[in-house]
C-alpha cells in the first residue's frame, strides 16, 4: 500500500487533485490517499503512521508551505515531498528543501499522473531493494 497526504487550503482544489490522482489506471487498490486543509491536521492525523508521498501546497493561510516541507523532511525524510503550487517564484526555494518536484496548478493534469507513475516507480523499486536486503541477510544467517 502506498500512502499519499494531500495538504491544501481550497478544498475544491483538494477534490480535484485527489480525482487526478485516482484516474491514474491501475493504481485505485495500491493507494491510499488522504487530504488535509492544514498543515496542523497533518501533523496531528500522522501519529505513527507516515506517507510515502506528500503533496502540498505553499501559500496557505497561517502556515508557511515551505517551512512545512522542510518539517516534513526532517521528521519524514522518507516521504517523497513534491509541491503543487499557483506561483513559479518559490521554485527555488523548494529545491532546497529537498522536494522532488515542483508542480503549478495550472499544469496539474497534465504533470501529476506521470510524476505519480514515476514516483511509485521508484517507491516500489526501493522496496524491492529492501526485500533483496532481507532475503541476503536470512541466507547469510542459515
Amino acid at each position: 500500500m502506498i500512502r499519499i497526504a494531500v495538504v491544501d487550503d481550497d478544498k475544491n482544489i483538494l477534490e480535484m487533485i485527489k480525482k487526478n490522482l485516482m484516474s491514474v489506471k491501475g493504481l485505485l487498490d495500491d493507494i491510499q490517499i488522504d487530504t488535509y486543509d492544514k498543515a496542523e491536521k497533518f501533523w496531528k492525523n500522522t501519529g505513527d503512521m507516515t506517507y510515502d508521498v506528500l503533496f502540498t501546497d505553499i501559500e496557505m493561510p497561517g502556515t508557511d508551505g515551505i517551512l512545512f516541507g522542510a518539517k516534513v523532511k526532517e521528521q519524514l525524510p522518507n516521504t517523497i515531498l513534491i509541491f503543487l503550487t499557483a506561483y513559479e517564484k518559490y521554485a527555488v526555494k523548494s529545491y532546497l528543501v529537498k522536494a522532488y518536484q515542483y508542480i503549478l496548478k495550472e499544469d496539474m493534469n497534465i504533470r501529476l499522473p506521470n510524476v505519480l507513475k514515476e514516483v511509485i516507480e521508484q517507491i516500489c523499486a526501493t522496496a524491492r531493494i529492501g526485500l533483496l536486503r532481507e532475503e541476503v541477510l536470512c541466507e547469510e544467517n542459515l
